[in-house]
């Protein structure tokens, strides 16, 4: 399952008993993201083995996330890196973060650290790019 969000949209995964993966992708910094957080929430099926997170280019072409993106949208990051580890401590899989477009992987790292930094301490994630041809 590949959903975009929208802030006037809740993702209720919740009945979805065959799930087997979720991919999950950003909008531009600006929009709500919580979306997200209640989606993880939502999930229960057992089958979940692979939860994929597009990040938004303007995120990850970012040095310094906390000066660039409002408050109440990084405390939702925040609020979301909570969710994921309650999450994915109960299961015995990784959260794989992508870069939606090429961008420098240490600056990618970085910005992942910022917004997710519970997930990337505990060593939950795995930062990936993807590669176009």
């Amino acid at each position: 399952m590949s959903v975009e969000g929208n802030t006037r949209h809740v993702l209720d995964l919740s009945s979805a008993l065959n799930l087997k993966s979720v991919e999950l992708h950003c909008g531009i910094p600006s929009f709500d993201i919580d979306w997200i957080r209640v989606a993880v929430e939502s999930i229960r099926s057992p089958h979940v083995k692979k939860i994929t997170l597009h990040m938004p280019t303007d995120i990850t072409t970012r040095e310094s996330i906390e000066t660039h993106l409002p408050s109440a949208v990084y405390a939702q990051w925040l609020d979301l890196d909570r969710a994921l580890v309650k999450y994915l401590t109960t299961r015995s899989f990784r959260l794989r973060v992508v870069a939606s477009t090429v961008v420098d992987r240490g600056v990618f790292e970085v910005c992942v650290e910022h917004l997710l930094p519970n997930s990337f301490g505990k060593g939950m994630l795995e930062v990936a790019q993807i590669v176009r041809t």
